[in-house]
Order: C-alpha cells, then sequence, then structure tokens
C-alpha cells in the first residue's frame, strides 16, 4: 500500500528524490536496510542536492552499517547544505561531534606505537630493495615499515602489494584484510580485500570491506555487482537482487551484463 500511494505521488509531480527518500524510510522501518541503502544512494545521484537524502543516508550509515567515519563526513556534508533546515544542521553537526570523539579515542589508543618516520625510512629501503631483486630483505622491510607505523595505509597497502607480485595469496589476502581494517582505507583497498575474501567465500570478511568501499566510492558502479554477490553467498536474494538491480541501471549495456540481469532475475524465483 506505501509503494502504491507513493507511485500515485510520482504521478502527481513529486519529484524523484523524495520518492526515493520515502521508499527508504518504508524499507528502513521495515528493517530492510540494503534496500533503504540503494534507494538512497539512487536519490543522491538522481538529484545530489537533495538535502536530505545526505541526512538519511549518514543516519543509515551509523545506525544500522557500522560506517562511522563515512557517516561523520556525510553528516558534514548536510550541515554545510544550502537547503539543510537550521534545526537538522545543528543535529547533524553534533552527531557528526560525537562520532569524530569515538574515532578519537581509537586513534589515541594506537598513536602510542605510531613511528611514521622509521615507516617511511623503511619504506624506501624495501624499495631500494626490491628494485635489486634481493626479496628477502625487501620483505623484511615491508614488515618493518607496516609494524613501524600501524595506522600507515601506504606501509600496509606495499606489503599486500609485494606479496601480490609475488603470486603469494594466502599473504596478500591476509595483508589486505590488514590494510582494509584500518580506519583510513580507501576505497581501492577496501574493494581488493573484499574481492580476495569473495574469492575464498568469506563473505563475512567480504562483506563490511565491500560496504565500506561502496560508501567512499559511490561513483564505483562495479562495487554494487560485488556487494550483489556477498549478498548472494550469504542467502540473502532480495538484498542480491536489490544490488544487482541497481548495478544494472547504471551499468552500460552489453554480454557481461546480459548475463549478470540473467542472473539476478534467477535470484527471486
Amino acid at each position: 500500500m506505501e509503494l502504491e500511494l507513493l507511485d500515485l505521488a510520482a504521478r502527481n509531480g513529486v519529484s524523484e528524490p523524495y520518492i526515493l527518500n520515502a521508499k527508504a524510510a518504508i524499507e528502513r522501518a521495515k528493517n530492510n536496510h540494503d534496500l533503504a541503502r540503494v534507494h538512497l544512494l539512487a536519490a543522491m545521484r538522481a538529484d545530489p542536492n537533495h538535502a536530505a537524502t545526505y541526512y538519511n543516508l549518514a543516519s543509515l550509515y551509523q545506525d544500522h552499517f557500522n560506517l562511522l567515519a563515512d557517516a561523520r563526513e556525510i553528516f558534514e556534508m548536510y550541515k554545510r547544505h544550502a537547503k539543510a533546515p537550521e534545526d537538522q544542521a545543528r543535529k547533524a553537526g553534533q552527531r557528526a561531534q560525537d562520532i569524530e570523539k569515538s574515532l578519537a579515542r581509537t586513534r589515541n589508543e594506537v598513536n602510542q606505537t605510531r613511528d611514521p618516520e622509521r615507516a617511511r625510512r623503511r619504506m624506501e629501503e624495501a624499495a631500494r630493495f626490491e628494485a635489486a631483486r634481493n626479496w628477502p630483505s625487501a620483505l623484511a622491510a615491508y614488515v618493518e615499515a607496516k609494524n613501524a607505523d600501524l595506522l600507515s595505509v601506504r606501509a600496509h597497502r606495499a606489503l599486500a602489494e609485494y606479496y601480490e607480485k609475488r603470486n603469494d595469496t594466502v599473504n596478500a589476502f591476509r595483508a589486505y584484510v590488514e590494510a582494509a581494517n584500518l580506519p583510513d582505507a580507501p576505497a581501492e583497498v577496501l574493494a581488493k580485500a573484499a574481492s580476495y575474501a569473495l574469492a575464498q567465500k568469506r563473505f563475512d570478511i567480504a562483506d563490511p570491506f565491500c560496504s565500506r568501499a561502496m560508501a567512499r566510492a559511490p561513483n564505483n558502479i562495479d562495487l554494487y555487482y560485488q556487494m550483489a554477490r556477498v549478498r548472494d553467498g550469504q542467502k540473502r536474494p532480495r538484498d542480491a537482487h536489490a544490488y544487482a538491480t541497481h548495478y544494472l541501471n547504471l551499468a552500460k549495456p552489453g554480454p557481461a551484463t546480459a548475463q549478470i540481469k540473467t542472473w539476478a532475475d534467477s535470484l527471486l524465483k
């Protein structure tokens, strides 16, 4: 009934982002958080200036996906939005501050073991050893660089890429997971860790990494297909279908998308 009313509203000229936000609210009330997320992502793409989308997406990320850093950033975007109501903007700012305090406590616990200068030196040495094809010394230097600065994405990523270049899949997977667990891990590192996890059918590991990657790179549509595969592996066909459909709505038609559509259609049968 709710969706029928929304479709009626759409036919009467209500904006698409408003409709999509309303659909997201309905799905969220039913605890269908993946479907709510897909509606909000579609709303953001339909109109990047629709203020409510930012607040609703940030709330969803904080309350149901545990994407605190990403929720904080989106709350800040909403707070600065010209069309955000003043009282709601203040609320968004307070939520962003509360999240930042929580994240700061975690960073402070790790800061005691950070030595960025030592990490930088060992990274430079590792690169020289690798160029000289001195693999044992290069590996030792990369490991020391990572251990010298436990929050350095660059050091963790360099070690993961070293293993990857040596075709050491087991250690590359482990190293990418460590890198992806860092709070500032970029989308490409998260996606790579998720890809390794998917190859191992470790859907429990792939899930949070793919989710964070989607939040940090919403324009990378391949991540929606990746998440569809994760949800399929978790035996959640409705959610897999939602992400796959969102991917197909954005992807360029071709033989590959035709195969994905056949697979997506089969999920709800």
